[in-house]
């Protein structure tokens, strides 16, 4: 079986967008290659216009990967279908909606591009997630904020924790700089089969060991905190298919050079091709640490 390299867009969640910051990687599929596929990239986040990045599948020996600028994208919220226009961002070729998402509504992309198969890729937006109390002290190595999970509903969520410091465009308390961190389990017994000795960029978490409740979480970091600085931390709302999707990104890296074990193949909803339709939901809290 041939090893297919997917060029496709690796959305960072570094803004509520999720979409106008980006980077492009490679990702590698354990598929044989059938020819080459439209590959969709969206990530869609409630009260934001929706980017989607239109990308083509290649071969194994292919180093470059064309973007698709003259695509027929029909977008749809439920059964009405919502204009786009393709516009350049920072370098890149996505397709924007003239609208923005709606919570409670489904979202699904048909995608055509001239001598390829039609795709399409659809999901749903989740709530947002409900968190506060974010507490540091100065000289401390740890972070705690409150996470307020909703009951009997499976809930999947991405946290991340910066370095922040005030915008002059937006006059806010804005992430800058990631800090890693690790899960403090003395603290909660919610994270205990998550905890590790490692200190990771971000971490995907269900809600399995504390559903429904009023969770404290504790953020253990590799430097102590400075009287003054800001911290914020940022929790994003994942349906199951942006959690299975970035579950199987991270697992990939894991077992990147890895020779005993089988290749993960990265998770797609894209239906006649690859790449990933999501929604997500991003909150950010902030905290000043004081003398």
């Amino acid at each position: 079986m041939q090893k297919l390299i997917q060029h496709i867009a690796l959305f960072l969640l570094l803004v509520a967008s999720f979409t106008t910051q980006s980077c492009e990687k490679t990702v590698n599929l354990d598929v044989p290659y059938e020819g080459d596929k439209l590959v969709l990239n969206s990530f869609i986040q409630p009260d934001s216009v929706i980017y989607l990045r239109v990308t083509v599948s290649g071969k194994p020996s292919n180093t470059s990967f064309a973007e698709v600028t003259n695509a027929k994208v029909q977008l749809m919220e439920n059964d009405v279908e919502i204009p786009v226009t393709f516009q350049r961002i920072k370098g890149f070729g996505y397709y924007v909606s003239t609208e923005k998402a709606k919570l409670g509504k489904q979202y699904k992309y048909v995608v055509g591009a001239s001598g390829l198969d039609e795709v399409s890729g659809r999901d749903t937006l989740p709530h947002a997630p409900f968190i506060n109390l974010l507490r540091a002290r100065k000289g401390g190595i740890r972070a705690r904020f409150y996470l307020h999970d909703r009951p009997r509903v499976k809930e999947y969520y991405r946290v991340r924790m910066y370095a922040g410091d005030s915008s002059a465009v937006t006059h806010k308390i804005e992430p800058k700089v990631v800090k890693k961190f690790r899960f403090d389990p003395s603290y909660s017994n919610a994270f205990t089969d998550i905890a590790t000795e490692n200190y990771y960029d971000y971490a995907l978490i269900t809600d399995e060991r504390f559903d429904g409740k009023d969770t404290p979480v504790v953020l253990q970091l590799q430097e102590a905190h400075k009287a003054k600085d800001f911290i914020v931390v940022e929790v994003t709302s994942l349906t199951e298919t942006a959690y299975q999707y970035l579950k199987s990104l991270d697992q990939q890296r894991m077992d990147e050079g890895n020779v005993l074990v089988e290749p993960t193949r990265v998770y797609s909803n894209v239906l006649n091709g690859y790449g990933i339709v999501a929604g997500v939901n991003v909150r950010r809290i902030y905290f000043k640490i004081p003398d």
